[in-house]
Formats: C-alpha cells, structure tokens, sequence
C-alpha cells in the first residue's frame, strides 16, 4: 500500500527524450542538453528516481539533479505535498532538498513528478534492499554490521528527535499557506483511511484489531511534525553528517510516539530472501539497531513507552491491510525489502507483533487467498 493506501502502481520507464522536452517547455529554454543523462537512483513501489544533470541550463538548473516520478495509480497533489512539506521544513533549518520543479500533470513523463536538488552523500545501508545478493559480496559484510550497529541507530535517533523539536504550529500553518488540506496529515484521518480500505476490500480478518485501536486511541497530547517512514535509506549522509532527509509521502502532524512507531515496524519486520546462513545475523542486527535508535532517540527527548505500543499496533495493521489491497490487485511476493510484506513469513511476523500488542487475533490475508 502507498503511504495513502492505494496499492502499489505501476511506474513507466523513463525516457530521457520525454524530460529533457518537459524541461526545455518548463524553463522555455530550448537549446537544454543533458551533461549527465537520467540514471535510475532507486524504484519502489511508490515512486521512482533518477539523477542527472543539465547544461545549458538557469541558475536554479544548473547542478546535480533527482527527478522523482511517482507511481502511475498515485494522487498527483502528492508531489505538491512534498514541495509545500520541503519548503516549511527548510525554513525552519531541517535538511532537505529544495524542491524546484513540480509537474502534477502525469501525460508528459508518464506520471506526476518532481524535480529537487541532488545532495552530497549517500544513502545508509542501500545494499539491504537486496539481502539475496550479500553473499555474492562477503567482504562488505563487516562494515554493513558495523554501520548498522552503531552509525546508523544513532543517526536515525538524532534526526528524529532534531524533526520533533520544530514549532509544528508553523509547519502546520506554512503547509496550509501553500494550498495543503492539513486535515489528511493527522492520525485520525490516516485511521480512517485504513478503515476505509479494509471494508472495500473485505478484509473481515483485520476488522478486530481496527476495533481495538478504536477503543483504546489515546487522548491527544503534545503534537510535533512526523515523517512516518523514517528509515535509514531516507537518510543521506557525507562525512558523518545527515544531509538530507527524503520520501515526506507519510508525513504527519501527531503525537511524537507515532513516529517512533512507525521507524520500529520497518527495522523490525522480517525481511525475504535474506540466505539462511545469515538469517540468525540479520534479526540479531534488526533488534540492535532498534534498540540503540530508541537509545539514541531519549538521549534528546522522553517518550512515553505506552503510546508507543499503540502506535506499533496502528503500523502493524496499516501494513497488513496494505499487503491485503495489494494482494487482492494481484501483486505477488518477491524477494525485495519493499515487497516484504507479501511475504507469508513477514505476514505472521505481523501478526504476531498485532497480538502481543493487543492480545486480538488478526487473520489477514494471504497470497494463495488473494483471489478468493
């Protein structure tokens, strides 16, 4: 499921004589070339990004470049989120990339994108996405295990308690002044999004646990600005320091513990196609890194553990009801982190975790019942 619960789109292939015309009409400036043409970056199931450079190009052009173009099945005001989201982030001082062209129409590059500033550094951890490939590279294991022990969960708590510190009033009120609906960036309106795709896709077995969280949300506190998807390839970094934090598709104003919540469920999920050899490895490595990110996150501010069990159990079954649209639409499981939860065994991890939360006994669907 997308971060608004549609199911995972398709994303066309980009071709590089499409961008460069979208952006010679953009910047009505026909003699654009590319110095460095489109190279894939990264793709998941939400969005697709390429780097490249231009020359011949403005001011505000002229540098490395990332065109992210979202899945063909996605709401094309998302990528006007993410400029108004950018821009209120960066007045108050949070790194992130300026965003400097939007194109909400989907007819000239297949899709709704955005064109921002490519930042010095390097995403952490990148090679996890392909866990079935570390074998092939056992001298980069050490390193990998070093990053993920110590670099990474201090990053990642360092950032998050740095994002919680911003005025959120502000961002609230600077994402509204740019045509934003805050209203859809607020924990009830996210709940009800999932109740929403449960019923129309008749997900009966996740019914109980939508229930429990009804009955037991807790009373609105202090709010601050959340990312909702904080992981550690969000995050770039150049000589030990964050340069910037990406994909704000989740972003949410909300109680602090929702966000931690939600960095816990994608460190701690189980993740396919990991060899078995190093399985034992890997889930020693997942419950370190949360552990130490948690450590690393009360350094700087408190968190109340009880609100953060809640808020695990909402993850837990908005990724279990994403796993449901997306099964029921056909997808299938593959041997990818963004695909994980497909997956039967990262299903039972699901609801596992659901019941030690709740004690309610979700039965969500499964890829050998999607067409049921």
């Amino acid at each position: 499921m997308n971060r608004e619960g549609k199911a995972a789109g398709q994303i066309p292939e980009l071709d590089s004589g499409d961008l460069l015309r979208e952006l010679r009409r953009r910047t009505g400036r026909p003699e654009l070339e590319f110095s460095e043409p489109p190279k894939l970056l990264g793709q998941g199931g939400e969005a697709r990004v390429d780097g490249f450079r231009l020359s011949k190009a403005p001011p505000e052009l002229d540098g490395p470049l990332v065109l992210r173009r979202l899945a063909v099945d996605r709401d094309p005001r998302e990528v006007e989120l993410e400029r108004a989201v950018h821009a209120a982030l960066a007045a108050q001082g949070f790194p992130v990339p300026r965003v400097l062209l939007v194109g909400t129409d989907p007819a000239p590059l297949g899709s709704p994108y955005l064109v921002s500033e490519r930042l010095h550094g390097r995403a952490l951890l990148q090679e996890v996405h392909r866990p079935d490939q570390l074998l092939a590279h056992p001298t980069r294991l050490p390193g990998l295990v070093g990053e993920a022990l110590f670099r990474v969960p201090k990053l990642l708590g360092e950032v998050q308690a740095r994002l919680h510190a911003l005025d959120a009033a502000t961002f609230r009120d600077d994402v509204a002044k740019a045509g934003v609906d805050a209203t859809r960036m607020g924990y009830p309106a996210r709940l009800d999004r999932v109740a929403s795709l449960i019923q129309e896709h008749h997900l009966s077995g996740l019914a109980p646990g939508l229930e429990w969280l009804r009955r037991h949300a807790p009373e609105s506190t202090s709010e601050v600005v959340c990312h909702g998807d904080l992981v550690f390839t969000n995050l770039f970094v150049d000589d030990g320091a964050v340069t910037g934090v990406f994909d704000w598709s989740c972003v949410a104003v909300a109680d602090p513990a929702y966000d931690m919540a939600a960095t816990l469920i994608r460190l701690e999920s189980r993740i396919p196609g990991v060899p078995r050899v190093l399985g034992p490895l890997f889930r020693a490595a997942q419950k370190r890194l949360a552990r130490g990110y948690q450590r690393s996150y009360r350094l700087q501010r408190s968190i109340d553990a009880k609100r953060v069990h809640y808020f695990d159990a909402f993850w837990t079954l908005y990724e279990l009801t994403g796993s449901g649209v997306n099964l029921r639409q056909g997808a299938r499981p593959v041997a990818e982190v963004e695909g994980r939860w497909l997956h039967p065994e990262t299903i039972h991890f699901g609801v596992e975790r659901f019941r030690a939360r709740t004690g309610i006994e979700l039965a969500p669907l499964q890829a050998d019942e999607s067409s049921a």
